[in-house]
């Protein structure tokens, strides 16, 4: 997966394989880890203390405050948001598998791949 800040200054990037969100500089090249640890779960937490599944279909605010992402694989479904000046990652909705209509952790998603954002930054 792989989302650009609206000014084209940074790109994020998913690793689903290493279960990361990584930031790069376009300008210079250099890449940091903003959250994950490298190891597959589902736990809300700062920068490595963090844990994701599968990183996918991303979408950066207008703001250039959040990255919102799906991470789905197995019994994680869920849509989540990463603060990128602290690498805080927090849970929106969903967690396990399912198909539930409901507010914030109650929901439950079948493999969401997405996320998309309105003019107004508001989540889709």
């Amino acid at each position: 997966a792989l989302a650009a800040t609206v000014d084209g200054a940074y790109l994020f990037i998913g690793e689903t394989d290493g279960h990361t969100i990584r930031k790069v500089v376009v300008e210079t090249g250099e890449v940091s880890t903003l959250a994950g640890s490298g190891q597959s779960g589902s736990v809300d937490g700062v920068g490595t203390n963090a844990l994701i599944t599968n990183p996918s279909g991303m979408a950066v605010d207008v703001d250039n405050t959040f990255v919102y992402f799906s991470d789905a694989l197995f019994n994680t479904q869920q849509i989540r948001r990463l603060e990128i000046a602290t690498g805080a990652v927090t849970t929106l909705a969903g967690s396990f598998n399912g198909n539930v209509d409901a507010f914030g952790r109650d929901a439950l998603f079948r493999s969401p791949a997405g996320v998309a954002l309105n003019g107004a930054g508001t989540v889709l």
